[in-house]
């Protein structure tokens, strides 16, 4: 089984990693923080605080195509200056929210696939230096990023 990780700061800082196989009567996990989803996110900063918006696409999670589907899901928030940790599916705290048997459950999701994961990122890099106040010499350095899921348990 295998827990998929995202989390955002108030400043729209994105982190996301895997979390494969907890081990049986284990604190251990094995974390890969070298994943790389394709997901969005939103951070708003507020008088009351602050707020995220996460779109996660069903390619980005990489399954096969399923009929009632039980997933395992949780959320956790800290708010540093009330030093309060809030969680949607209590665990113990031997454990830690990595522990996937004690997420919660998500259920209603019927007949859904993941499709193939398939991303085209151009990008572009320029150089600007502060203290003349003039661009680099050309030229500029450019490219495109690829990503492509090749089967839905290939990771």
């Amino acid at each position: 089984m295998t827990l998929t990780y995202f989390q955002i700061n108030p400043l729209g800082t994105q982190v996301d990693g895997l979390v494969v196989e907890e081990q049986n009567g284990s604190q251990d996990v094995d974390f890969d923080s070298g994943w790389d989803g394709v997901w969005v996110s939103e951070a708003r900063i507020t008088q009351d605080g602050w707020s995220a918006t996460i779109e996660i696409p069903f390619s980005t999670l990489n399954f096969t195509k399923s009929q009632n589907v039980i997933w395992g899901l949780n959320f956790k928030r800290f708010i540093r200056r009330k030093n309060e940790e809030d969680i949607w599916a209590a665990y113990r705290r031997t454990f830690g929210i990595t522990r996937v048997s004690e997420a919660g459950e998500l259920t209603g999701i019927t007949d859904i696939g993941s499709g193939r994961l398939f991303v085209v990122k151009p990008y572009g890099l320029a150089q600007y230096d502060k203290q003349t106040g003039q661009n680099a010499a050309f030229p500029l350095t450019a490219g495109v990023d690829v990503k492509y899921g090749i089967t839905s348990n290939l990771l």
